[in-house]
């Protein structure tokens, strides 16, 4: 007998220019409206704020539309119920006549109901035991509704929510860093698009309403994979534990939902020299040259401790095999040549190469932001950023003959050198002579 709680949370979205007020269309409701699966009102406002001041009464419009394409069989039976009944008997005492009973909204009957539940079900039984006809059939359609809706009410309790097996699984899930944030925030996506949703009642429907939902807000299509497969793990501890038969993640198809990949652009020769002509400060200097003549990730460079550097032979090199190294693939463990240009610049110590502050989860945004600055002040291109150093270097490394598995292997774009067992072989050397056959005038004159 549950109603307007378990419908979907509005949301904002701004389309052409205005924003909407739009809410998922329940799954059950479809077919009262065309099978649309949203519904979406204008705010007739560009102003965001405006817009959200004026969502609560347009969601409450949408609402009431839900409110009157609901079957209520209870309702119905009690509007039945009501208009057999004379003057004298119990039932007219104790509900509202026939005509307030239609028009009275379904949680404010449903609360009355129940309030008067034992005098009204009493009638009922009187009837069914004494009467025949209409009010035998009243009597009879009231009763079965009022057991289907108790039904409904008990099976509801015995089946956890979403939310339950979700706070079970992150709590109990063993996650931590970035996994357990973005379980976290799929989580609270979800819940606030189906607030109070039984997990059995999570349908393939709900997912990719959920997906349109992650497009409106700009997300791309790897992000929206990456959140469903937060939500998979929660689906997955429900099928585990019986709940539900098979997870509605199986068999999703999200190709086409979100943005593609975004593909960084490389700098050209003369960004820079324009680049690392700036005043830049010695860290952020040091860094962006490391990641213009080693083609590192930002963060692989940034998170580089002194005991990484190191020797072999003649060859320095950084060592990105330590175990607590924060890397994105098993490829990207990697020994990285040091070009005599950028060991000119080290100066070794204790601890890490860079003093970064670092997140909760070990990593640091800080880098990004003070690099970034210097490459805005030569471009506005939002395609060009710090990983364009190391597309950069993949360019420079081809323009000079690489072989494609080396240049894949300086770059962690291969399956990488595993820990403890890498020698003195050629694959060092013959990425260090790789190397050196690439300039680098911006960085004081060529390696």
């Amino acid at each position: 007998m549950d109603t307007r709680s378990s419908y979907p949370a509005s949301t904002l979205s701004l389309i052409k220019g205005k924003w909407y007020v739009s809410v998922t269309v329940p799954v059950g409701l479809r077919s009262a409206f065309n099978n649309r699966t949203q519904i979406k009102v204008s705010t007739g406002t560009s102003d965001k704020s405006e817009a959200a001041r004026r969502q609560h009464d347009k969601a409450e419009a949408i609402y009431k539309q839900f409110d009157s394409a609901r079957p209520n069989r209870l309702k119905d039976a009690l509007i039945e119920f009501a208009s057999v009944a004379t003057p004298t008997e119990l039932l007219p005492q104790v509900l509202p006549d026939v005509a307030d009973i239609g028009e009275t909204d379904d949680l404010e009957l449903e609360a009355f109901v129940h309030q008067h539940l034992d005098a009204v079900k009493l009638q009922a039984m009187q009837w069914l035991a004494t009467m025949i006809g209409p009010k035998f059939d009243a009597a009879q359609k009231f009763l079965e509704a009022l057991e289907e809706a108790e039904g409904q009410e008990a099976e509801s309790a015995a089946v956890p929510k979403f939310m339950d097996i979700a706070r079970d699984w992150i709590d109990k899930g063993n996650m931590a860093g970035s996994l357990l944030s973005g379980t976290k925030l799929a989580v609270k996506e979800f819940e606030d698009l189906y607030p109070n949703l039984l997990i059995d009642g999570v349908k393939r429907i709900h997912l990719y309403d959920y997906a349109e939902w992650l497009v409106e807000q700009g997300c791309a299509n790897n992000t929206i994979k990456g959140r469903m497969s937060r939500l998979s793990k929660v689906f997955l501890r429900a099928e585990k534990r019986g709940h539900i038969e098979q997870s509605p993640t199986v068999g999703l198809n999200l190709s086409g939902y979100g943005r593609g990949v975004e593909h960084w652009k490389p700098f050209t020769k003369e960004q820079l020299t324009q680049i690392f002509a700036q005043d830049i400060s010695p860290r952020e200097r040091l860094l962006m040259a490391t990641l213009i003549t080693t083609g590192m990730r930002l963060d692989e460079a940034a998170l580089l401790e002194w005991s990484d550097y190191k020797t072999e032979g003649d060859i320095p090199y950084f060592d990105l095999t330590r175990s607590t190294m924060k890397i994105k693939t098993q490829g990207s463990r990697r020994m990285v040549p040091v070009v005599p240009v950028l060991r000119k610049m080290l100066r070794p110590s204790d601890g890490r190469i860079f003093d970064y502050n670092l997140n909760s989860q070990g990593k640091t945004s800080a880098s990004s932001i003070s690099c970034m600055e210097y490459i805005r002040n030569i471009t506005q291109d939002p395609h060009l950023v710090n990983h364009s150093y190391r597309g950069t270097l993949k360019d420079l490394l081809r323009d000079v003959g690489t072989p494609t598995e080396v240049n894949n292997y300086i770059t962690g774009h291969s399956s990488g050198d595993v820990a403890g067992t890498y020698g003195t072989g050629p694959s060092l050397e013959v990425r260090y002579e790789w190397l050196l056959k690439v300039n680098h005038p911006w960085l004081t004159g060529p390696c």
